[in-house]
């Protein structure tokens, strides 16, 4: 399963920040990193040009003092959801799919 993780804003602008002084991507990885696999090097690879789409926002957060953060939100966004929260949304989300889904096959049958 897939894992997200979250990574401070301060962390991001200190590699855009090593990047803008002129090392190549690879360089980056290597310095901050370590060596990695080819595969795990891929996904930093993406992660950190996400990080170059979204530059401006990470320089306006850190500079506003939120560096640390993990997640800026806009006003009037929502907040996290606890984990147990979180659980039974997801766990009432798949029982209605499993639902749906089963409604669909009676009526294909039906159809056919």
């Amino acid at each position: 399963m897939y894992r997200r993780t979250a990574i401070a804003y301060a962390h991001s602008k200190v590699l855009l920040d090593y990047i803008a002084e002129g090392h190549d991507l690879n360089d980056t990885i290597l310095r901050f990193y370590g060596k990695l696999d080819s595969k795990t090097t891929r996904s930093k690879n993406k992660q950190i040009n996400k990080w170059f789409k979204c530059e401006v926002k990470i320089r306006e957060t850190c500079e506003s003092g939120r560096g640390s953060h993990l997640n800026a939100r806009q006003l009037g966004d929502a907040t996290v959801v606890p984990k147990p929260a979180e659980q039974q949304i997801v766990l009432w989300i798949n029982t209605l799919r499993k639902e749906r889904s089963s409604r669909v096959q009676i009526n294909v049958t039906l159809a056919g």
